[in-house]
């Protein structure tokens, strides 16, 4: 692996763009350029051979090169809503999404803690195709935006619930199954039933002027951990992976 990563890495030095390595790439020792950045993955809910993925992103922000963080929001996983009280990565639900702050536990200098960049949602594939990869994505994509889109202060899970409910119907409305957040129901948005209150504003973006803070969007606005100065071009090592880059609506798969 780390011989094949090299010679990637050889090809990204010689047409000049800027390389995005899993992990396990740095973790390998693989003489990397100074300007690659580093997706972190790993945490001890994965496997208690890892450690937290605090430690990882404090390391390599450390050692000077710009990370990205995705240990945190694998929304492939299947959970059972608020009820699930299960603390395993596998029981993950959009509340734990939410609460996640990149920098929390940071413990480098002011200088490294500008190389996080953000972070990224990210949907494995082994197990979903085109009959259950919309809802696995929405609404859980849409706390991970709004909480790298949002500042530090903004933590409020219990009040994110009610306004992504609403936006699960906005999902619905265009047409995107949209798994439920909460018990509640989106009247006749709900898959399946006609669109007889189309000039309803609560659901219409097209008559209304407010969009709702957990629209995901390609704002220019950035938080104090996310950078507005991505690359413009981005190689990524993976297989069978679905990810939203910098969490916006475009889903790359490798």
């Amino acid at each position: 692996h780390a011989y094949y990563a090299d010679k990637i890495l050889d090809i990204t030095r010689n047409i000049n763009v800027v390389p995005i390595v899993w992990q396990d790439v740095w973790d390998e020792k693989v003489q990397l350029p100074p300007d690659t950045i580093i997706q972190v993955w790993k945490d001890t809910s994965d496997s208690s051979a890892f450690d937290g993925w605090a430690s990882y992103l404090n390391q390599a922000a450390n050692e000077g090169y710009n990370v990205i963080l995705s240990s945190p929001w694998y929304i492939n996983y299947i959970s059972y809503g608020k009820y699930n009280t299960d603390t395993s990565v596998m029981n993950l639900e959009f509340f734990k999404y939410y609460e996640i702050e990149p920098l929390r536990q940071f413990t480098g200098s002011e200088e490294a803690k500008k190389r996080i960049l953000g972070g990224e949602a990210c949907l494995w594939a082994e197990f979903v195709d085109g009959t259950n990869l919309l809802p696995r994505f929405w609404p859980k994509a849409s706390a991970v935006a709004e909480r790298l889109w949002s500042a530090a202060s903004v933590n409020n899970s219990e009040d994110a619930q009610f306004r992504l409910d609403v936006h699960r119907c906005r999902l619905l409305r265009r047409g995107i199954p949209a798994q439920p957040i909460l018990t509640g129901y989106c009247g006749n948005y709900e898959l399946g039933m006609p669109e007889s209150m189309i000039n309803d504003p609560a659901f219409n973006y097209e008559t209304s002027t407010t969009i709702n803070s957990t629209t995901i969007s390609t704002q220019s606005s950035t938080t104090s951990y996310l950078s507005n100065s991505a690359p413009s071009i981005i190689v990524s090592i993976s297989a069978n992976l679905i990810i939203i880059m910098g969490i916006t609506l475009t889903a790359f798969s490798f």
